[in-house]
């Protein structure tokens, strides 16, 4: 499925509850802030939140969501 966002078609991310742990315990356990954001982005995005909102969230700029 695609959404449009900001005029851009971003394919919904898919994934599975053992990703999405995976992906949580990623999150928890780092101390690095660049996986820290990267990983919360991908999970934001899962979650279908608006690249507004993982801006303001996570203090980047909209063009990194769409690296």
């Amino acid at each position: 499925m695609r959404v449009l966002i900001r005029y851009i078609y971003v394919e919904i991310l898919k994934l599975s509850e053992l990703e999405v742990s995976a992906l949580r315990g990623y999150q928890r356990n780092t101390d690095d802030r660049l996986v820290y954001v990267r990983v919360t982005l991908i999970l934001m995005l899962w979650m279908r939140k608006s690249v507004e909102e993982i801006e303001a969230v996570l203090g980047i700029d909209g063009s990194t969501v769409y690296r």
